[in-house]
């Protein structure tokens, strides 16, 4: 079947991801993606909404059978959904394509890279909470005490 050229051209051939998602820039990655899929009115196949459509459609005929059919909406989605999963795995580091390999949709991959950088960050900022609530001055200047703090508070902001 052949399919018109907007729905074979890829938006993301001229973008381009300056980060490779790695351990340390989540948050940078994350927003230079979203940007990319927003931009091209794809959000609902990393977020869920844009539900695959059946793959084919079953049509009655006048005599009482069934004759099955591929489906071109699902053709036209499965293509979208693939070009949005090439963006993500063209854009991670080796480290996390090693995590999300395995996804078949980009709502899969998606997910998985969301709970891996959200345990992340969460451990992250216990670690810092902690460190905030049990450093103590002791004989360091207020000037060293208020730095080291202020350290704490900026490697919470750069998540």
């Amino acid at each position: 079947m052949a399919m018109s050229s907007s729905t074979t051209t890829n938006p993301f051939f001229s973008f381009q991801v300056t980060e490779k998602l790695s351990k340390n820039n989540h948050a940078l990655w994350r927003a230079q993606v979203l940007a990319a899929i927003r931009g091209a009115r794809y959000e609902g196949h990393i977020n869920g909404k844009a539900k695959a459509p059946d793959a084919e459609i079953v049509e009655k005929k006048t005599d009482g059978t069934t004759v099955t059919n591929p489906n071109l909406a699902f053709e036209v989605w499965y293509a979208r959904d693939q070009q949005i999963l090439g963006l993500i795995l063209s854009s991670a580091g080796k480290e996390v394509q090693a995590q999300i390999v395995a996804a078949e949709t980009v709502e899969q991959a998606w997910s998985t890279v969301e709970k891996m950088f959200s345990a992340q960050t969460h451990a992250k900022t216990m670690n810092v909470r902690l460190a905030l609530t049990t450093t103590k001055k002791g004989n360091m200047s207020i000037t060293d005490y208020v730095a080291k703090m202020k350290g704490f508070a900026d490697e919470m902001a750069a998540w």
